[in-house]
């Protein structure tokens, strides 16, 4: 502290001023999961802080009989934070006075009056407070009558915020001489509770829609303020969400009417807006199929018109239709333009591709013509007879195609032998509307990152739980709980067939894509009960299942 003599008139006051920064990281049990594979977790917990740009503030003045007005440099006040949350600063001073002892004799000089503010021209004399940016000055306040509001800002995520904080006093010949001082403490919180948004619900064509409990009727326009980042929605069978808006800052990170849950972020206006009328039941031809006139959640079957075997269908979570059943399209069908995925311009009598004749058993699995499977340009097809769901090591199930065959043929749009790697097939055994999913659609290697995250098959696998990031490969058992056998998609371990003989039936899925690998090779979805690849480069001569799914 400086001490100033009497003859100098001069008052000095100091203020030290404390800093809390606070930083917390946390890491979360970790526990083997598995022979090969451990999983490590860290719980990252909210943290917030302040940084000061000094510690020690020191303010000069010289009195005179009608006061002497003085204001201290800038303090930055900083606030940083990992939230997303507003935050805000609390100033407290350890007394609502600046004090100076001695001789046994405690001087001090006042804050400024409460519930008043003050500007440089008003401030009060022998007073002191505090102005932030170019807001009046206001008294300083002690841990009774904390200020609260200092700095309210939204940081955003581990961003930094900063406020001006000054300090001044007014004083006249009646102050004593001498360093005066006090200290003056800084804290931080920030809000946990996500930004507010109104949700307005339309309900005008989907009467009884629910929405965090509460239910709309025809005609409503209601608007509630809900300060969460999920709402929960139900609606009548028959109706949906049909369409989904936004204003402001509000991210929308779940849009499919399929589900009930929305995951939002920010602040506005998000709005739902009901379609009435949507089937609740498929059905119908595989070939006539309009997913606009049915409900996200709809079950059912349809007929494929060219032999009037049927498919159950559903909209999985990666947002499309699909086959929920193998294709099981006979040896020697004629593909035309009226019922299969193939140009325009073919008929029954003059056919796009016809199917090659469904190869026989000789015995339990072994097919008849030990050369089946077995050469890669040259198309098979298998029907086996069982079209349940049990395939195991002895019962191969539904069809099986090599990839010429899947492909009808294996062509480009102008006709061309599909041989590069990367490009995809035109067309397909899949009913008119259906077709191959892809491994990739880029153009190149399916296995070079990222041209993978292209494909129809990564972004199902994705969808159901599969991390395939980093690669086509992902060592989970997620992806088979959530779509293998007697789930919803109900990819079945049907196995393969080379060179006439039957492999893995029961343990393994094998699923055609139109992508080609090489001149003999193409890709394929390979599931196991623990792992699946998006893009599996096999022989295009094996015998593998196809599942078909809607749309371009």
């Amino acid at each position: 502290m400086v001490k100033v003599e009497k003859e100098m008139f001069g008052v000095i006051i100091a203020f030290f001023v404390l800093t809390i920064i606070g930083c917390i990281f946390t890491p979360a049990d970790v526990n083997a999961t598995s022979l090969e594979n451990i999983t490590m977790s860290a719980n990252i917990k909210p943290s917030a802080g302040i940084s000061l740009s000094t510690s020690n503030i020191n303010l000069d003045i010289l009195p005179s009989v009608n006061g002497s007005f003085g204001k201290s440099d800038a303090l930055e006040v900083s606030v940083y934070t990992n939230t997303l949350n507003e935050c805000t600063v609390t100033m407290i001073a350890d007394s609502s006075d600046l004090s100076y002892t001695s001789g046994g004799t405690t001087y001090t000089i006042d804050s400024l009056a409460s519930g008043s503010t003050y500007t440089d021209a008003t401030f009060t004399n022998d007073k002191w407070g505090y102005q932030v940016g170019t807001s009046n000055y206001r008294p300083v306040a002690t841990s009774g009558n904390p200020i609260t509001s200092l700095v309210g800002v939204n940081t955003g995520n581990s961003s930094t915020v900063t406020a001006d904080v000054y300090f001044a006093a007014k004083l006249t010949l009646a102050t004593e001489p001498g360093t005066y001082t006090n200290t003056v403490n800084f804290a931080t919180t920030c809000s946990l509770i996500p930004p507010s948004y109104t949700v307005t619900i339309a309900t005008s064509n989907a009467d009884g829609i629910t929405i965090d409990g509460i239910t709309y009727s025809n005609g409503d326009t209601p608007s509630i303020d809900i300060g969460s980042h999920t709402i929960s929605g139900t609606y009548p069978s028959g109706y949906e969400f049909d369409s989904w808006s936004s204003t402001g800052s509000i991210a929308i990170t779940s849009t499919s009417s399929a589900t009930t849950t929305i995951n939002v972020t920010g602040a506005g206006t998000l709005a739902l807006t009901g379609k009435s009328s949507c089937q609740s039941t498929v059905s119908g031809t595989m070939q006539n199929f309009n997913p606009s006139n049915i409900c996200s959640n709809a079950t059912g079957t349809l007929t494929d018109s060219r032999d009037g075997k049927t498919y159950t269908v559903a909209k999985l979570a990666d947002g499309n239709w699909w086959m929920t059943s193998n294709l099981n399209l006979a040896g020697g069908t004629k593909l035309d333009s009226a019922g299969s995925d193939v140009p325009a311009g073919y008929t029954q009598s003059s056919p796009y591709y016809t199917l090659p004749t469904s190869e026989t058993i000789s015995s339990g699995t072994t097919l008849t013509n030990s050369s089946a499977f077995s050469n890669n340009a040259t198309a098979y097809v298998f029907n086996t007879g069982n079209n349940t769901t049990t395939c195991d090591s002895s019962t191969p199930c539904n069809s099986y195609y090599s990839w010429l065959a899947a492909t009808a043929g294996g062509k480009d749009s102008s006709g061309n032998a599909v041989e590069t790697n990367g490009y995809n097939a035109a067309y397909s055994i899949c009913p008119k509307g259906w077709r191959l999913p892809t491994a990739t659609t880029s153009n190149a290697p399916a296995t070079t990152s990222p041209n993978w995250k292209t494909g129809d098959w990564y972004a199902l696998a994705t969808a159901y739980g599969a991390n395939l990031e980093s690669n086509i490969y992902a060592n989970t058992v997620t992806f088979y709980n959530n779509a293998g056998p007697g789930t919803t998609p109900n990819f079945l371990f049907a196995g393969c067939y080379v060179s006439g003989s039957f492999y893995d039936g029961g343990s393994r899925g094998l699923y055609w894509s139109a992508t080609a690998g090489s001149s003999t090779g193409a890709y394929s979805m390979d599931l196991y009960s623990g792992s699946v690849t998006s893009a599996a480069n096999g022989q295009r001569r094996s015998g593998m299942s196809v599942r078909c799914m809607f749309g371009d």
